[in-house]
């Protein structure tokens, strides 16, 4: 075999072994039916601005979407992690759990 083809071939099998098997996207639950689902609103978000909405639990994370000042009923985990921050349903992602509060 040629030295090319050698490197050609040992490429994807590298590029998968840095892959943690069988390990789930932290951002995503297990099962959405075994997730309990409550409401949070914004808060604390001044008028014309935005909530941004992340693809993890931290601002390193990209933004995947915004919440309006005043937005209400939002689905979600039920409680915080640990640094505060929520799982959101809908829209998908995380945010700041200083600026939402749980909806009774």
């Amino acid at each position: 075999m040629k030295t090319w083809q050698t490197a050609a071939l040992a490429v994807p099998l590298i590029t998968f072994s840095m892959l943690a098997p069988g390990r789930a996207e932290a951002s995503e639950p297990a099962s959405s039916a075994s997730v309990p689902t409550c409401h949070w609103k914004v808060v604390h978000v001044h008028r014309h601005h935005v909530l941004n909405v992340r693809s993890g639990p931290g601002l390193r994370y990209r933004v995947v979407g915004h919440l309006r000042h005043g937005a209400k009923r939002i689905p979600g985990a039920c409680h915080k992690s640990r640094r505060g921050w929520v799982h959101l349903h809908r829209p998908r992602g995380w945010a700041s759990g200083h600026y939402l509060r749980k909806v009774h």
